[in-house]
């Protein structure tokens, strides 16, 4: 598909209320479809909320066969429409990973993706994934970096070699943070010539701004501000390759570049 509409779920999350939030998500995936969009992305674990203590997280973390995986493909067949949401997943042996997932319109989940770069106190919280997986959809190669992940250039630049042409990053992006945000989003975009749509909360900690740059590292659009909304951007997906063929940073790309990255990494780690 070349023209794709996505929306953003710019939402205030009820804290451990799995229930409510996803009523709440259930209801702006309606909004979204019913404004003409293709797509939905939800913020950081977005089922259960951001802020949720370690002995909480224990008691409501799902299987990938759970009520949370159930009721996003239910709710992406019912209206048409791709959701990348996230929820606190429990894994084979019981430890609690940050886990987004993209479900297609036919209410298959298409791809899931592990938080693998935790944040200060996540590593108190949850397990660290350990890839960043690209999958396929109906609009082309996507991957999911969650929140932090963007921070780092390696996993967005891993996830275009990969093909993708789309990031989809589900945060909860602090406020003081709120400058990051946006150069991480553009930089994203422009350094890897793919689409960057960042879904953030919308609270007092939160910096809101939710929205979508483009492989020029333009911002295509952006919530102005904190609160609960739907964010709507317009992209021509053929507009990735236009940007490749264009400004040729892949062709140019030195995997001894890329060796004397690992070697600085690992001296840099026995300094």
């Amino acid at each position: 598909m070349r023209n794709v509409r996505i929306a953003l779920g710019q939402m205030r999350a009820v804290q451990g209320d799995t229930r409510a939030n996803m009523k709440k998500m259930e209801a702006m995936a309606a909004g979204a479809a019913a404004g003409g969009a293709d797509i939905i992305c939800f913020p950081e674990l977005s089922y259960t909320g951001y802020f949720v203590k370690k002995d909480m997280l224990l008691e409501i973390a799902e299987r990938e066969d759970g009520e949370f995986v159930r009721g996003i493909c239910e709710a992406a067949k019912k209206n048409g429409i791709c959701i990348v949401a996230g929820f606190a997943e429990r894994g084979d042996s019981n430890d609690i990973y940050n886990t987004a997932v993209f479900a297609d319109r036919q209410g298959k989940i298409a791809g899931k993706a592990r938080k693998v770069y935790l944040w200060k106190s996540e590593k108190k919280r949850f397990k660290q994934g350990e890839e960043f997986p690209v999958f396929e959809t109906e609009f082309g190669r996507a991957a999911i970096l969650i929140c932090y992940d963007l921070e780092f250039p390696e996993p967005a630049r891993i996830a275009a070699l990969k093909g993708a042409r789309m990031i989809f990053c589900p945060a909860a992006w602090s406020v003081p943070a709120r400058n990051r945000w946006d150069l991480d989003l553009k930089g994203s975009s422009l350094y890897n010539l793919l689409f960057t749509a960042g879904a953030n909360f919308a609270d007092e900690l939160c910096c809101g701004a939710s929205g979508v740059a483009g492989p020029d590292g333009r911002m295509i659009a952006q919530s102005p501000g904190q609160e609960e909304e739907l964010v709507f951007a317009d992209l021509d997906m053929e507009e990735a390759d236009r940007q490749r063929e264009n400004i040729p940073y892949f062709a140019d790309l030195d995997e001894g570049v890329l060796q004397q990255l690992a070697d600085a990494a690992r001296d840099y780690r026995t300094e």
